[in-house]
């Protein structure tokens, strides 16, 4: 009888830097057990590493786990992480949450760390039926002035594409 653990095998093989080899143990644990056990504890590893692994119905059950928790506090992270894998559906809940609550999202200071193609979306998100709301509009627009200052040289080169997202016939001309 071979004294090996599933443990012990794992930490032989090279992994992805974002993919712990005891997720993986946990990971392998469920799918053949058929007993998955996603948990705030756990989800982030799960998504992670059955998005990695290809493995639908884990990715399916964690992204629905993960959907039925977004909120305002943290829809931005949620957003941007289904933008990254794929996920439709929580893609899907967290725009919802994004046009719902879309003056109170520029109060997120995460904002300001992500990437173009993110607020790109988030900015476009928020715009859909709300064309006409000028104060929207202002924030929109003075927030993208801020995302643009926090890291000025590297992001210039993005702000015509922002404003082209921003009605900027809207603003008042006595400003």
């Amino acid at each position: 009888m071979l004294d090996c653990s599933f443990e012990k095998i794992l930490r032989s093989i090279e992994f992805e830097k974002s993919v712990n080899p005891k997720n993986y143990q946990e990971l392998l644990d469920s799918v053949y057990e058929t007993v998955n056990k996603i948990t705030p504890r756990n989800v982030f590893s799960s998504v992670f590493t059955s998005h990695i692994l290809d493995i639908q119905k884990l990715l399916e059950e964690s992204e629905h786990f993960l959907s039925s928790e977004v909120s305002l506090k943290n829809v931005v992270e949620f957003y941007v992480l289904s933008l990254n894998l794929n996920l439709q559906n929580l893609k899907r809940i967290s725009e919802q949450i994004i046009r719902k609550e879309n003056r109170k999202i520029f109060e997120n200071n995460k904002l300001l760390s992500l990437k173009f193609e993110e607020i790109n979306a988030i900015l476009k998100e928020i715009k859909i039926g709300n064309e006409n709301d000028k104060v929207l509009n202002e924030k929109m627009f003075y927030f993208v002035t801020l995302w643009v200052e926090e890291d000025f040289q590297s992001r210039e080169h993005f702000l015509p594409n922002l404003l082209q997202i921003l009605p900027l016939h809207e603003f008042s001309q006595d400003r």
